[in-house]
């Protein structure tokens, strides 16, 4: 309750922090600052706040008070605020009981990082650097101090809160990022903070400095790392066609799972402009993978074709009608193709041919996944004979709703309600 009551009226609860005596329990300042966190503190407020913040003490009450200061980043803050977050980062005893690198996992240094006080005030570091570039000459100094910080939650912080100092001073960046991930184990390369700073290193044109990581990823045996290291390396060719040699050999590789996670970046960013031609053959041999993840991976482009013209990706939609991919149904695919409002290139014909060639016996069974997909079929075969002039194509559309007729396709009847041949 006085959580909420401050968000509503946060200048009043400010002020009754100087009411509230020090050693009452911190449950109550705590309440406070989360309030105020989530409301518009002006600068002078956030000064007064922390000031009775010091006074009252308190480790849960500190976890709050420092994100209630990066809650209002945008402010010209006082540098002792941003000194003492530092001095909360680099301090003891909490976070407490961390054991051993190898009893990590990703979503327990995810959980840990954030609900530990050093670890908020990293997280919070980094993004008061972020907001204001400033303030790197208080912020580096306790990132570079913590690199070898013995708690594995607090150094995936630091990874995280690097990522902006790259935009500011790369070298200095980049050596304690090495510095931070020498020796690493899975547990830190796994953590999402770890991953922040490739993905903001590799978006900005940086990976050969982290390419020796995320080598080490893409040798490591748990396959989640893989996974990511496949990703970041997708990634930076989209930026550097010199590594597609490197990601071709992952694609023909034996690791399933690599080659799956290169495939999802080609699927979410094939109407990239700049590589589209390379995605689209890419995405067309993964279609025929024989690892079914790699190849329901591959589908996933169709999702991402939005408002893209679908003639621009014709050898795509051809090779969906002849993979297998189309014998488990595709009725996402089907689903993103017909939703499209753009003219259907005449692949799409052949789409719809090979899947009613395939579930002769299944579009009339309401239990089946292809009674679904044979909905799009007739919806597109419908549209495909409304726009088209070709002669050759209207009448292998008209054979197609024959035989959808006979076949007694799902839905058929009503489509054909507003259908005159």
């Amino acid at each position: 309750m006085l959580e909420t009551l401050t968000k509503e009226d946060p200048e009043r609860f400010a002020r009754l922090l100087e009411r509230i005596p020090a050693g009452s329990p911190e449950a109550y300042p705590a309440a406070v600052f989360r309030g105020l966190a989530d409301a518009t503190v002006e600068a002078g407020v956030l000064v007064a706040v922390w000031r009775e913040g010091l006074r009252l003490g308190g480790s849960d009450a500190e976890r709050w008070l420092v994100r209630l200061i990066e809650a209002n980043r945008a402010w010209d803050i006082p540098v002792e605020l941003i000194e003492w977050v530092a001095g909360v980062a680099t301090g003891e005893p909490d976070p407490a009981g961390s054991g051993a690198d190898g009893d990590w996992d990703a979503d327990r240094i995810n959980m840990d990082a954030l609900n530990s006080t050093r670890g908020a005030a990293v997280l919070a570091l980094g993004n008061l650097l972020a907001e204001n570039h400033g303030r790197a000459p208080v912020v580096a100094p306790a990132l570079e101090a913590l690199v070898g910080d013995p708690h594995v939650e607090v150094r995936a912080a630091v990874a995280a809160a690097l990522a902006p100092l790259l935009e500011i001073d790369t070298d200095r960046a980049l050596a304690a990022f090495s510095s931070l991930t020498a020796g690493a184990a899975p547990a830190l390369l796994s953590s999402p903070y770890f991953g922040h700073f490739l993905r903001v290193a590799v978006h900005s044109r940086r990976y050969s400095a982290v390419a020796p990581v995320i080598a080490q990823m893409l040798a490591e045996p748990d396959e989640s790392l893989r996974r990511s290291g496949a990703k970041w390396l997708t990634l930076a060719s989209f930026y550097d066609s010199g590594l597609d040699p490197d990601v071709d050999a992952l694609l023909a590789g034996d690791d399933a799972a690599a080659r799956a996670a290169a495939i999802e970046v080609f699927a979410d960013n094939v109407a990239y402009e700049r590589t589209r031609v390379r995605a689209v053959d890419v995405l067309s041999r993964a279609l025929h993978d024989s690892d079914e993840d790699v190849r329901s991976a591959a589908e996933r482009a169709f999702y991402s074709l939005g408002d893209e013209p679908l003639a621009d990706f014709a050898p795509l939609i051809s090779a969906l009608a002849h993979s297998p991919v189309l014998v488990s149904g595709a009725s996402s695919a089907l689903h993103s193709i017909e939703a499209s409002r753009h003219p259907l290139p005449p692949e799409v014909l052949e789409v719809c041919e090979a899947f009613v060639s395939l579930h002769r016996k299944q579009v009339a069974d309401y239990s089946t996944g292809a009674a679904g997909g044979v909905m799009y079929v007739v919806r597109l075969t419908l549209r495909l004979h409304a726009q088209s002039s070709d002669p050759d194509v209207r009448r292998r559309t008209l054979d197609l709703i024959d035989q959808l007729v006979v076949l007694r396709a799902h839905n058929i009847e009503s489509d054909l309600d507003g259908f005159e041949r």
